[in-house]
């Protein structure tokens, strides 16, 4: 509706920004079809002053982090904000969880489409001056984990996609067929 939310003060961002979907969740009857789409800037490095933010106290929880073997041996500022890295992952995972508990609480979960990814990853600025253009693994190599009707079973699969086939996976487990326009491929098959 257009409303503005503010956060509370020192709850961290991805920490309320769950707390609304659940509200916003919690509120639906279960009988009309919803779409959801929440856009966690976590773990995206802070643009104004280019630091990873994770949750208090995310330094000390993970200080002792397994170099990726991508990192080794590089220059860039990873040493320093890999932990609150992880923190803003570990968050996110967190609250991914939170939501999928309420759609299995609620009997959603079997019936609802979840995917879960990025536009990007991060080479921690030690490819270029910066933290993501650069054709490597780790900027290119996205997670995305979709489940519901459709995908079960764990499978992963070998090809390329790319984000401009969510649309037409969306479409197609929504029952309707995509547009001939439309350039991506359903993910179903």
């Amino acid at each position: 509706e257009g409303r503005v939310r503010e956060f509370p003060a020192g709850r961290y961002r991805a920490d309320a920004v769950t707390d609304w979907a659940l509200e916003y969740l919690a509120g639906r009857s279960g009988d009309r079809p919803f779409f959801l789409f929440l856009s966690y800037i976590e773990p995206h490095h802070q643009n104004d002053h280019v630091h990873y933010e994770g949750p208090r106290g995310s330094r000390e929880r993970f200080r002792d982090f397994a170099v990726p073997g991508d990192l080794a041996g590089t220059e860039g500022d990873w040493r320093a904000e890999y932990p609150d890295y992880l923190g803003c992952i570990h968050s996110v995972d967190a609250n991914v969880g939170r939501i999928r508990a309420l759609l299995e609480e609620r009997g959603w979960a079997s019936n609802t489409l979840v995917i879960y990814t990025s536009d990007h990853g991060s080479h921690f600025r030690t490819r270029n001056s910066e933290y993501k253009r650069s054709c490597h693994d780790g900027c290119i190599r996205i997670p995305m984990i979709l489940c519901g009707p459709g995908f079960q079973g764990g499978s992963v699969p070998r090809n390329l996609v790319s984000l401009i086939d969510l649309p037409p996976t969306i479409l197609t487990a929504a029952g309707l067929r995509p547009p001939e326009t439309h350039r991506g491929r359903p993910l179903q098959p």
